[in-house]
């Protein structure tokens, strides 16, 4: 999959709504910054590329608990359905 294809992808699975158990996920993880991160993905190329130009983009990802943890899973979930088999790897997020 090359890199145009990925964020057409994204932008055709993007939710329409926040995730309601946000505030939830916030106070029981440790991969806050990680799900934070992942909700940049999650908004798209352009809000992707803003951030990488402007890190102060990042701050309402943070300070509003806009998260996308959901999006973490998606690489096993897919390998899953292709192979039938769990993703056997070093680490467990990309």
């Amino acid at each position: 999959m090359n890199e145009d294809a990925f964020w057409q992808l994204n932008e055709d699975c993007r939710p329409t709504e926040c995730d309601p158990d946000a505030e939830l996920l916030a106070a029981l993880s440790d991969d806050a910054f990680l799900c934070t991160c992942a909700a940049v993905v999650a908004a798209g190329r352009t809000e992707f590329d803003s951030v990488l130009q402007d890190p102060t983009a990042f701050t309402p990802y943070a300070t509003d608990l806009i998260w996308a943890e959901r999006l973490l899973y998606t690489p096993d979930r897919a390998y899953k359905r292709i192979t039938g088999e769990e993703w056997d790897r070093d680490t467990r997020y990309p």
